[in-house]
């Protein structure tokens, strides 16, 4: 202050003070900060110092060691399982696809072929798979006057199915009914080692006599079969 210098007064004995306060503060830090990390180096020492004993005690694995037991013990473990899941894999797979398929459906729709001058139409529809199948032969028929004596149609499944044995039929509705002819009672059969279709007197088992009249009929027979015999090219 201005009057200091009228006064004859310096502020310079003031100053060497000060540099020693802030002298003696900065090295009480600095011996507070090397304290501390020393604090820590030792904590550091100590667990370093704690598990070198647990090491050579072999209480705990070290580097060498863990690599050494990963590459001798679970390594081959791990390619065991891996091995085992995929020949488990392949046959569960295996499987599956052996269930599917035996369990798989086929399907066979064939049409005959019209006989002795008679319209209409003969289908047969044939589902099975390695277990069982059943099928159908169906048709709409019209029979010209005169005829016919015994067949109608061609079986759509005569080659398809071995009808050995077989005594499928079905006596079939006519119309006009009866007709003024006297016509018997009719089924519908195989004829010919079941390749044809015909129409049979149900009363005497005797092939359909000729008629005088034209008539119309429907006809639907189920029947199972197994699959061996079904032949398929």
């Amino acid at each position: 202050m201005p009057n200091q210098i009228e006064m004859g007064i310096s502020v310079r004995p003031f100053i060497p003070e000060l540099e020693k306060t802030r002298a003696k503060v900065n090295q009480a830090l600095r011996e507070m900060n090397a304290q501390q990390l020393l604090n820590q180096i030792d904590s550091m020492k100590t667990t370093v110092g704690a598990y070198t004993d647990l090491i050579s005690q072999h209480a705990v694995l070290n580097k060498p060691e863990t690599v050494d037991l990963i590459s001798s013990t679970v390594n081959p473990f791990k390619a065991q399982i891996n091995s085992d899941l995929d020949k488990l894999k392949s046959s569960v797979s295996s499987d599956i696809n052996d269930a599917v398929s035996k369990s798989a459906w086929h399907t066979i729709i064939s049409n005959g072929t019209m006989l002795n001058g008679c319209g209409g139409w003969v289908a047969g529809q044939l589902m099975y798979n390695d277990s069982v199948a059943f099928g159908r032969l169906f048709g709409y028929v019209e029979i010209p006057a005169g005829g016919p004596t015994i067949d109608f149609a061609t079986n759509p499944f005569g080659s398809t199915v071995d009808w050995t044995n077989s005594t499928l039929q079905q006596i079939v509705p006519l119309w006009p009914a009866n007709g003024n002819d006297g016509r018997p009672i009719l089924s519908v059969g195989f004829e010919q080692n079941a390749s044809n279709l015909g129409l049979w007197n149900i009363i005497s088992a005797q092939a359909n006599p000729i008629t005088n009249e034209a008539y119309h009929m429907f006809f639907s027979m189920p029947f199972t079969t197994f699959p061996s015999k079904i032949h398929v090219e």
